[in-house]
């Protein structure tokens, strides 16, 4: 706990209940920022370090234009709960959507190699 590698311990018991508040806390965010987020930790670890940036970046971008980002900040503003909706955004395309395709970054793709 002290070292931040995990956030709660609890009784074998309790187990499922603690894991049940977790999903519940969850599930209660954007549903795009938290498909995004799941996205970038599977692709955690792999490709190296340019390719987490990318992956990043991408996810951030696709959350960034959503119906559901600016009622989170008016949610926060307004000092309530957010509704949530999962309206799409424009965000960027990636190499999950198109296969084959050269995203910046990659060894002979074009533009920036996000030094």
């Amino acid at each position: 706990l002290q070292w931040g590698v995990i956030n709660q311990v609890c009784e074998p018991d309790q187990l499922l209940g603690q894991v049940f508040d977790t999903a519940a806390a969850i599930a209660a965010n954007g549903p795009i920022a938290v498909r995004e987020a799941k996205r970038a930790l599977n692709h955690a670890g792999r490709g190296g370090i340019k390719a987490g940036y990318r992956i990043e970046l991408d996810a951030y971008s696709r959350v960034v234009p959503t119906a559901d980002r600016r009622e989170g900040i008016l949610a926060f503003n307004e000092k309530r709960k957010p509704q949530f909706k999962g309206e799409e955004g424009y965000g960027r395309r990636t190499e999950a959507d198109e296969p084959g395709r050269r995203f910046p970054g990659d060894p002979g793709g074009s533009g920036s190699d996000m030094r």
